[in-house]
């Protein structure tokens, strides 16, 4: 699990044009894409966690890996039904937009993308 840990925003690729094309008004899109945010993620016994703070507010999930469970998807505004995997030491969650977190050496790199939406956006933080 090399994403456990808190990590820190550091900058996004994409995440404007990402938004856009996901239906966020493009001025507002340019404002969401770089939130500065920290983020925790691990695991307590079976039960995984992610918090995320974005301007002083802490959204939380805890979930079961397969098990369908609700997330706040910060950039999108909106709370969906998801589902998470690990699949070669990557955390998939899938719902509505795709998130793919990946570690490599000291950053965390979170892959969104959707159906209907050309290219991707991605948000990259670094370990605490």
């Amino acid at each position: 699990m090399a994403y456990a840990g808190k990590w820190k925003f550091s900058k996004q690729e994409n995440m404007d044009k990402f938004l856009a094309g996901s239906g966020m008004p493009a001025d507002k899109a340019a404002e969401v894409a770089s939130l500065d945010s920290v983020l925790e993620c691990g695991k307590d016994g079976d039960m995984y966690f992610i918090k995320e703070t974005i301007q002083g507010k802490l959204n939380e999930a805890k979930f079961k890996m397969g098990t369908p469970f609700k997330l706040y998807v910060p950039f999108l505004g909106i709370d969906e039904t998801v589902t998470a995997t690990e699949e070669g030491g990557k955390l998939i969650i899938k719902g509505s937009v795709t998130e793919t977190r990946e570690v490599q050496g000291d950053t965390l790199t979170i892959t969104l993308t959707k159906p209907g939406v050309a290219g991707n956006g991605k948000r990259l933080y670094k370990r605490c």
